[in-house]
């Protein structure tokens, strides 16, 4: 018995190779001197560490994470680390703030990371769920709340064999609110 589920553990794993983590950034405050410039509201920083302790209970410790370098992004990626994330690799991308889902793609298909971590946000966060899981395009995919954390994986064996034909499956996007 236990050979058996672990060969099924082993094919399953070894087919989907790479994960992709999606991240929307949690609620800001509404007023700054410039949007970008936007802190997280308390319910954020709440909604963000819910999501946070889902890498020391069920989610995979990416290798590297690519971060926008608004202040809310930022501090979403603060208190993901301080409430389970453990990855110390990352990067915040100028890019990523206003980015378009073009920029996106082109930044996870650049990776040389097995498992990455973007956070970032809307719409091109959507967008590309969208076109990467678009055999499983169901209405709660067609927005990507605040502080919500979409986990893809690949068959391919690098990002930079991604295309928007690969074989991608959504196992789970999670909010903080519900948690």
């Amino acid at each position: 018995m236990w050979l058996c589920v672990s060969a099924k553990i082993f094919i399953f794993y070894g087919f989907f190779m790479l994960s992709l983590y999606l991240v929307r950034h949690a609620k800001a405050m509404a007023i700054a001197s410039t949007d970008k410039e936007r802190e997280l509201a308390p319910e954020g920083r709440e909604h963000t560490a819910k999501l946070g302790a889902l890498f020391t209970s069920s989610l995979e410790q990416p290798d590297h994470v690519i971060c926008s370098s608004a202040l809310r992004t930022v501090q979403t990626y603060d208190v993901l680390k301080q409430t389970g994330l453990e990855c110390d690799s990352h990067v915040i991308d100028e890019g990523l703030y206003n980015a378009s889902a073009s920029y996106l793609w082109d930044i996870i298909t650049r990776s040389e990371a097995k498992s990455l971590l973007l956070i970032g946000h809307n719409p091109a966060l959507s967008i590309v769920l969208n076109r990467l899981v678009a055999d499983e395009i169901a209405p709660d995919l067609m927005h990507f709340p605040t502080a919500t954390i979409a986990h893809i994986s690949f068959s391919d064996e690098t990002f930079r064999d991604v295309t928007q034909s690969s074989k991608a499956r959504l196992h789970q996007m999670v909010r903080g609110s519900n948690l």
